[in-house]
């Protein structure tokens, strides 16, 4: 966890990606966390129920992107994030 303090220019993200209505839910999640990988900049810890990425608020707002973008492409989906200048920094 963070120190308390603010990261200038840095964020942090947990998201839980739910896709709805798809047996192969697991393979349109790792399709998802594979899209954060391609993304410069974006330090990315895989847990069970969620995933979380930090780094320069651009390559996290990417990731945020890859995420929606890819979870769309596969069909209906529900994506749960928070947001945070201080936690997991």
């Amino acid at each position: 966890m963070g120190s308390g303090k603010k990261c200038e220019g840095k964020l942090s993200c947990q998201a839980a990606l739910y896709p709805l209505g798809d047996n192969d839910y697991n393979a349109i999640i790792i399709k998802a966390i594979n899209a954060l990988s391609e993304i410069s900049g974006l330090k990315v810890e895989y847990g069970p129920m969620s995933t979380c990425f930090s780094g320069e608020e651009e390559a996290v707002f990417e990731g945020i992107r890859a995420l929606t973008r890819t979870a769309r492409r596969e069909g209906a989906f529900s994506l749960s994030f928070t947001l945070s200048n201080v936690c997991g920094l």
